[in-house]
């Protein structure tokens, strides 16, 4: 490259330099990133290329209600990058969807959809934002395949008598079951009542089954291959459902149906 080429060339760099710094102002001043800024602004508004802004949401403090929504997205939550949802049958878990509806307004602000899935006796609850997604992450939900790790209570939950409460009763409300027991003892059938928990996370289970035992039930099951963990007895039954309680109208209604044939 020859000497005049080679002057031109810095002539023309110096001059788009300050041309640049009139237009945008100097990158190394705080004036200078402020006219960046707004001038930025400006060209994405003629180019209708506007940035993306986070939704904004309310950040609870930690509370029964929050424990009790952990319960429900530990239960059948799931966290994408941009969105969460949860998922419930669409025949007979209707009431629970709205009621999942109105919490996550209630906790963070914001107004969740529900979709119907074509072809499936299923309802999703979904809410799409990023903070809220992080805000959940940080207080205990893995994001994707929550059964990909070890998934656990969690611990701020664990160290509060009425956290732990609360988050069983979303769990349950969406992984329980109030159920018939028949058994046969010496020859003879016995009808009574039971209470189940599933998880495919023996992990999660473990956690249950601490916090029941540290609420003074017995429950059994739920070790090794068996997913579920049981509550027998109607007494225990009636306490859990006074003590813990439950949201879910289908879990209520059952009771109600199956105490009135219990001896």
């Amino acid at each position: 490259m020859n000497e005049f080429r080679a002057t031109r060339l810095r002539h023309i760099a110096s001059e788009g330099g300050y041309s640049r710094i009139r237009l945008y102002g100097n990158p190394g001043t705080e004036e200078g990133r402020r006219k960046g800024g707004l001038n930025s602004l400006r060209t994405h508004h003629l180019r209708k290329t506007q940035f993306k802004q986070l939704t904004q949401i309310r950040r609870p403090r930690n509370s029964r209600l929050l424990a009790e929504f952990l319960g429900i997205l530990i239960g059948d939550g799931h966290l994408a990058t941009y969105w969460m949802s949860v998922t419930t049958n669409s025949k007979t878990d209707s009431e629970h969807a709205e009621f999942v509806q109105k919490m996550i307004y209630l906790l963070f602000g914001l107004r969740a959809r529900i979709r119907k899935k074509k072809g499936q006796n299923a309802l999703t609850v979904v809410v799409t934002a990023k903070n809220l997604v992080n805000f959940l992450h940080k207080k205990g939900m893995p994001k994707g395949n929550k059964l990909a790790g070890n998934l656990h209570i969690p611990l701020w939950i664990t160290q509060n008598k009425n956290y732990k409460k609360s988050f069983l009763r979303g769990l349950f409300d969406t992984d329980g079951s109030v159920y018939q027991d028949f058994r046969v003892i010496k020859g003879r059938r016995y009808q009574g009542i039971g209470l189940l928990f599933s998880s495919a996370s023996e992990s999660l289970r473990k956690d249950i089954i601490e916090i029941l035992l540290a609420l003074d039930y017995n429950p059994t099951g739920g070790v090794g291959t068996h997913r579920s963990i049981y509550l027998r007895k109607r007494e225990n039954i009636v306490r859990y459902f006074k003590e813990i309680g439950t949201s879910n109208l289908k879990h209520s209604e059952r009771l109600e149906r199956f105490l009135g044939g219990v001896a």
